[in-house]
C-alpha cells in the first residue's frame, strides 16, 4: 500500500471515531435532557403544590375567621348569608381586581354551583365538563390537570366542611411551567455548546495522535529505499524477528550518528575556542562586538559575579522568549532546571581563578519548552585580576542528547535481544539433542541388527526413532509458533472472548470428555479488543494445561471466568488439580521448562502465552496453595485498545 493509501485509511479510520463520538454525544444529550426533564418537572409539580396549597391555606383561614366570628353571634343562621357575602365581596375585591385567565381562585359548593368564580356566574354550574366536576366533588381535597376551550390546565383544590364549599385555584400549564421551559431551553444551548466544544477538542488530539503514524510510515519508506538521511521523529519498538530484518539499516544508522556527533563535537570545540577568541577583541571594540552578536545564532551573554545579566544577545531573547529589558539585571539562574543549578553556580565558582574559563551543559526553560544548552564562559579580569564581568557563548545540542540517549537505549535493547538470543539458542540445542540422540542411537542398533539379520527388535528400535521424530517435530512447531509472536499478527478486533472460551472447549471436547472434565466458563465473559487468534492460543494452552494436571482426579473441574480492576480485564483458568509448589511459580513461564518431565508436551505452551500476553501489553501469572490444592492461571487484558 502506497503512503497516499495508508493515509487516507488513517483519515477514514479517524472519520469512523468522530462519527461515534458525534452519535455518543447526542444519544447523551437526549437521555440527560430527558433526565433532567423530569427530575425539573417533579420538583416543579412539587413546588408549585407546596405554592398554591399555602394560597389555599390563606383562603381557607379567612373562610374560619369568618365562621367563627358568625358562631359566636349566637343567631349564625340568621347572619350566615350575610357573613358569607361579606367574605365574597372581600374575597373578589383582593382577588379578582385584576383578573388573569391564566391563574385564579375560585369557590363551588357540594351541589356544584358557582360561589366565586373570575368567569362563570355565581349559582351558575361550571361548563368544565360533568366528569371533571363529578371529580371535584367526589374528591373533595386533591388535584388534576384537564383541558379547557383547548388550554391545558392545573387544579387544586380543598373541601371547607363548614361552609360546605369547595376552594380552589387553576394555573395555566404555561404558567406553572414556565420555569421549566426556559431552564429546558438553556440547558439545551449549553449541552450543544459543549458537545460541539468537545468534538473539536477530541477532532484536534485524534489529528495529534495519528500524525506520527503517518510520518513514520513515511520515514519507513524512505528508509528503505536506502535514505539514511530521513529524519525519524517516531520511536518504535521492534520484535527480535523485526530487529534481525532491520539489523543492517540500525548499524548503518548508528555509524552515521556517531560520525556526525563527531563532526558536530569538533565543530563545537572549535566554535568555543573562536567564541574565546571572539570574545577578547570584543572588549577592544563595542562596535563590532554588538554587529558579531546580533548576527549570530549562537546565544551570547555577559553577566557579573552575582550572575545578573549585564548584556544579552537577540538570539537569546528569541530562545527564552523575553524582552532585553526584562532580563537586563536579573539572574540567569531561574531558567535552569532545578536539578542542575547547583552544577552550574559549581563550574561558574572556578571562573574566578586562573584559567577563568570553564565549560558545562544544562537544561533550561525555553520557549519550546526544556532543551540542552551547551555553555563556553570566560571570566575578564580587571588589572588587579579581579574577575567583575564574564562572557559566555551558548548553543542548543538537544539533537545531540537526543542522538546520544537513543544510541544507549539501542545498545541496551541490542544487548538485551543477544542475551535473549543466547539463551533461547542454548534451550533450543540442549532441548533438541535428546531426540537426536535417541534417533541416531536406535538407528546404529537396527543396522546392527540388519547385518546380523536379527529383525526381532526392529520395530521396536523404529517406533522408538518415530517418537523421537515426533517429539522433535512438536518441538520445532511449538518454537515456530512462539517465533511468530510480534512478527506474523493479524490486525486487532474487537470480539466476545465468552465466545472464543467455548470455541477452544468445541477444539478440545475429545480431551476434555477423555478425562471426564467439567469445564465451566463464566456467562459475563467481556468483549475485549486483541489479535482473536492468539488469544484462541492462550486459553487452548492454558486449558491443555489444566487437563494434563487434573486428570486423575475424582472430579476434575476447570473454569474460565474475569474480574476487572482499574483499565484492566484480569481472566483466569483455574483447575481443582495438583497445584504448584511456590518456588515454581516463575519457572514455569521459561522455555522448556516441565517439572514433571515424563508429562505430555514440549514445555513450549507456557512460554508462548507469556509472550502473547505481553504482545498485548499485558502480564501472566500462577497463584497455587501448594501440592492437590488445584492452581489459577491469570493474565491481564488492557480494556481501552492500546495506542
Amino acid at each position: 500500500m502506497s503512503n497516499t493509501g495508508k493515509l487516507m485509511k488513517t483519515i477514514t479510520i479517524n472519520i469512523k471515531i468522530l462519527l461515534l463520538i458525534a452519535v455518543t454525544s447526542v444519544v447523551t444529550m437526549v437521555l440527560v435532557m430527558v433526565f433532567a426533564s423530569y427530575s425539573l418537572k417533579n420538583i416543579i409539580d412539587t413546588k408549585q403544590k407546596w405554592i398554591y396549597t399555602e394560597k389555599i391555606d390563606t383562603i381557607l383561614d379567612m373562610l374560619n375567621r369568618k365562621s367563627e366570628l358568625l358562631e359566636k353571634t349566637f343567631l349564625a343562621e340568621a347572619y350566615e348569608d350575610g357573613f358569607k357575602q361579606s367574605f365574597l365581596t372581600d374575597f373578589r375585591a383582593a382577588y379578582y381586581a385584576e383578573h388573569t385567565s391564566k391563574s385564579y381562585p375560585f369557590i363551588y359548593s357540594r351541589s356544584g354551583h358557582v360561589i366565586a368564580h373570575p368567569i362563570f356566574d355565581y349559582g351558575c354550574r361550571p361548563k368544565i365538563g360533568n366528569m371533571i366536576f363529578d371529580k371535584i366533588i367526589e374528591l373533595k381535597n386533591g388535584e388534576m390537570d384537564y383541558v379547557y376551550n383547548g388550554q391545558k390546565k392545573w387544579m387544586i383544590f380543598r373541601y371547607f366542611e363548614e361552609w360546605d364549599w369547595i376552594v380552589g385555584y387553576v394555573v395555566a400549564h404555561t404558567i406553572k411551567y414556565d420555569s421549566f421551559h426556559q431552564f429546558r431551553n438553556i440547558l439545551f444551548l449549553i449541552m450543544i455548546g459543549t458537545s460541539l466544544l468537545a468534538l473539536a477538542v477530541i477532532t484536534f488530539l485524534i489529528t495529534r495522535l495519528t500524525k506520527p503514524i503517518y510520518t513514520l510510515t513515511k520515514a519507513s519508506g524512505a528508509l528503505a529505499e536506502g535514505n539514511l538521511d530521513y529524519p525519524i521523529e517516531v520511536n518504535t519498538k521492534d520484535e527480535l524477528g523485526v530487529l534481525a530484518k532491520t539489523f543492517m539499516y540500525m548499524r548503518n544508522a548508528i555509524q552515521e550518528k556517531m560520525r556526525d556527533l563527531q563532526s558536530q563535537n569538533t565543530a563545537l570545540e572549535y566554535e568555543i575556542s573562536e567564541r574565546k577568541r571572539i570574545s577578547d577583541a570584543l572588549a577592544e571594540s563595542e562596535k563590532r562586538y554588538r554587529i558579531l552578536v546580533e548576527n549570530t545564532n549562537d546565544l551570547i551573554v555577559k553577566f557579573d559575579e552575582n550572575k545578573r545579566l549585564l548584556f544579552v544577545s537577540p538570539s537569546y531573547c528569541a530562545i527564552f522568549n523575553k524582552k532585553e529589558d526584562e532580563l537586563i539585571g536579573n539572574s540567569f539562574i531561574p531558567f535552569i532546571h532545578k536539578d542542575d543549578q547547583k552544577k552550574v553556580e559549581k563550574s561558574i565558582e572556578t571562573l574566578f581563578a586562573p584559567p577563568y574559563c570553564c565549560y558545562h551543559e544544562e537544561r533550561a526553560l525555553t520557549r519550546d519548552g526544556w532543551q540542552w544548552l551547551a555553555w563556553s564562559n570566560k571570566g575578564l579580569p580587571d588589572e588587579s585580576g579581579k574577575v567583575t564581568e564574564i562572557i559566555a557563548v551558548g548553543r542548543n545540542i538537544t539533537d545531540r542528547k537526543q542522538a546520544e540517549n537513543e544510541r544507549e537505549k539501542l545498545i541496551t535493547d541490542l544487548e538485551q535481544k543477544n542475551a535473549e538470543m543466547e539463551c533461547f539458542t542454548y534451550s533450543v540445542s540442549h532441548d533438541l539433542k535428546s531426540p537426536l540422540i535417541t534417533v541416531i542411537g536406535f538407528t546404529n542398533f537396527i543396522k546392527k541388527r540388519l547385518m546380523e539379520k536379527d529383525y526381532g527388535d526392529v520395530p521396536e528400535y523404529a517406533d522408538r526413532i518415530l517418537n523421537a521424530a515426533e517429539r522433535m517435530h512438536r518441538l520445532l512447531d511449538d518454537l515456530l509458533n512462539l517465533s511468530r509472536v510480534g512478527r506474523v499478527v493479524k490486525p486487532p478486533e474487537k470480539f466476545s472472548f465468552k465466545e472464543l472460551a467455548y470455541e477452544a472447549k468445541e477444539l478440545l471436547t475429545q480431551r476434555i470428555e477423555e478425562n471426564g472434565i467439567q469445564l465451566n466458563i463464566a456467562e459475563d465473559l467481556p468483549d475485549v479488543f486483541a489479535d482473536k487468534q492468539r488469544l484462541l492460543e492462550v486459553l487452548i494452552n492454558l486449558i491443555e494445561n489444566a487437563i494434563k494436571f487434573t486428570s486423575g482426579k475424582k472430579s476434575p473441574e476447570i473454569s474460565v471466568g474475569v474480574r476487572q480492576e482499574h483499565a484492566q480485564y484480569i481472566f483466569y483458568v483455574k483447575d481443582n488439580g495438583i497445584g504448584i509448589e511456590p518456588q515454581y511459580k516463575q519457572r514455569i513461564f521459561g522455555l522448556f521448562e516441565k517439572l514433571d518431565a515424563n508429562s505430555v508436551g514440549t514445555g513450549v505452551g507456557l512460554a508462548l502465552v507469556k509472550r502473547i500476553i505481553e504482545y498485548h501489553h499485558g502480564k501472566v501469572w500462577v497463584e497455587s496453595d501448594g501440592k492437590d490444592k488445584g492452581s489459577t492461571f491469570f493474565f491481564t487484558l488492557p480494556i481501552d485498545p492500546v495506542k
